[in-house]
């Protein structure tokens, strides 16, 4: 993988999980069936998608599925793929 396309996904990342870290700890707040994620470990984007909120821009970025589906299978890296 080239260097540009880490650069890349590291930004997209980066920007996620910052734009994410207050939402997913006041989902879980007000969620009266919290223990139902003990044990687990979860991604943003599966919690994105049970709890209905979005990234900065309105997207549910899902990473994992961007670094399957796009880098794994050596497409090139961009935004529009990972959102």
């Amino acid at each position: 993988m080239a260097r540009s396309q880490t650069m890349v996904i590291f930004k997209l990342l980066v920007f996620s999980v910052l734009a994410l870290a207050v939402c997913v700890p006041a989902a879980l707040a007000q969620d009266a069936d919290v223990s139902r994620w003990n044990g687990q470990s979860l991604s943003s984007g599966e919690l994105a998608q049970v709890y209905g909120f979005t990234d900065v821009d309105g997207s549910r970025p899902n990473c994992f599925a961007y670094m399957q589906e796009v880098i794994e299978a050596g497409k090139p890296a961009n935004v529009e793929g990972y959102r």
